[in-house]
């Protein structure tokens, strides 16, 4: 069975966004859009799925993002990318909403 195509939204910083990511889920049939910075995130229309590292370009956070999104009413899943989050930023993750954190470096089969 085929996966149905996701609209996903991703940000994350400059160093760590890179094209491998987005193209290895376009290839899966997936679209992707993706935000340099919270206002981008906030007037965009919600995607299926949001897909967000530690930081975005404009420095926020992705914890900040996160709450920012849960705050506005927005409900899809948030998967929070990070290379080595601390105990603390994934229970606060969890707290504020988000669905899943993966641990870089990425495993194709988890995203």
């Amino acid at each position: 069975m085929t996966p149905s195509r996701l609209c996903i939204a991703y940000g994350d910083e400059p160093s760590k966004r890179t094209d491998a990511v987005s193209e290895l889920l376009r290839r899966q049939g997936h679209e992707i859009v993706c935000h340099d910075d919270q206002k981008g995130f906030l007037s965009a229309p919600e995607p299926d799925v949001y897909l967000i590292g530690r930081a975005l370009a404009d420095g926020t956070r992705g914890l900040a993002l996160l709450e920012a999104l849960r705050r506005t009413g927005r409900s899809a899943p948030i998967v929070m990318l990070d290379e080595k989050p601390s105990f603390e930023d994934m229970r606060r993750a969890i707290e504020l909403g988000a669905t899943d954190m993966v641990v870089r470096p990425l495993d194709p089969g988890e995203l």
